[in-house]
């Protein structure tokens, strides 16, 4: 059970790491159109 968890989890971290990245990349265009 643990380690399921934990391979579940390292799994589903990096999809997390790459949503936050786009919705950051997403917001900064958008307040760099806004700027320019």
């Amino acid at each position: 059970m643990f380690t399921y968890h934990s391979a579940n989890t390292s799994a589903a971290q990096p999809a997390l790491v790459n949503a936050i990245e786009q919705g950051l990349r997403a917001e900064l265009a958008l307040s760099l159109k806004m700027i320019f």
